[in-house]
């Protein structure tokens, strides 16, 4: 698991957003799957989180090739910061 289940084990909301993309690619245990399954079906911010990673997928799963070439410089760079940060913040696997 990429972050500590608490003692009581609950998820945190944090630690539930960290988890996402294990989760959205069947790659956690079966036991803190159930326990972030959990914690979905009682915080509806963490599930909007949820679904805002899956209609990402969905979106740029359709992406072409000339799709990204036709951004401009400025938005490109804007995307790959974005990405940028993001992975940055990622704990190590």
């Amino acid at each position: 698991m990429t972050q500590d289940v608490p003692e009581d084990d609950d998820l945190t909301c944090t630690q539930v957003v960290m988890l996402i993309t294990d989760y959205l690619d069947d790659a956690l245990p079966t036991t803190e799957r159930a326990l972030l399954d959990e914690h979905l079906a009682d915080c509806d911010g963490c599930s909007a989180v949820l679904e805002q990673f899956r209609t990402t997928v969905a979106v740029t799963g359709t992406l072409a090739q000339d799709d990204v070439d036709r951004l401009d410089d400025t938005t490109r760079e804007e995307l790959l910061g974005v990405f940028r940060r993001w992975s940055a913040d990622r704990p190590p696997a």
